[in-house]
């Protein structure tokens, strides 16, 4: 079983129009109002994320991810996150990680909205046979434009050094009490 999840959910042309949608920088410590028990208030302060205002066909078609059959139970998602990984600036690549808030998110999305650059690729951290075997590998996933890949957030996973051009993206966080994996 892959442990992640692809679905179809914007074409090239609508990819084209959400980034024409306006972007308001939020400072990432404001987004939610659960705080764990190792937050101390200023961990992500001035932490300025890109968060794309979408129009009303957008969040429609990510609340069609909360009905993913069998992937858990959802009940919302977080703002819609716009990245920009470019070669030459500080933010060409992301390295290995897992997205962890307990309590709130509990599937990551990525959905790709461009493919003019080269490099950039989209990997999880995978391994072999088993855990015990010492086998670890990167598994690049396929990044069609508007092609969502949903996955939980506990897999580490990373974007791979773009080269050329400009590697778009929208980032997002199912919410919701729990998966079923």
């Amino acid at each position: 079983m892959e442990n992640f999840i692809q679905v179809q959910l914007f074409t090239e042309e609508e990819c084209s129009r959400i980034l024409e949608m306006p972007v308001n920088l939020v400072d990432r410590s404001t987004m939610s109002s659960y705080k764990p028990d190792w937050f101390h208030g200023n961990l992500y302060r001035g932490t300025l994320d890109r968060v794309i205002q979408p129009e009303g066909w957008v969040k429609d078609r990510l609340k069609s991810l909360l009905r993913l059959e069998g992937y858990g139970t959802l009940e919302g998602f977080w703002p819609l996150i716009y990245k920009e990984y470019a070669d030459g600036t500080s933010m060409s690549e992301l390295g290995y990680h897992t997205d962890s808030a307990k309590g709130i998110k509990r599937a990551g999305v990525t959905i790709p909205l461009n493919a003019d650059y080269v490099g950039g690729e989209f990997q999880f951290l995978q391994w072999g046979k088993g855990m015990y075997d010492n086998e670890v590998f990167s598994k690049s996933i396929s990044t069609k434009i508007g092609l969502a890949t949903i996955f939980p957030i506990f897999i580490p996973h990373r974007v791979t050094k773009v080269t050329a051009g400009i590697r778009k993206q929208l980032v997002t966080w199912l919410t919701g009490p729990q998966l079923n994996w």
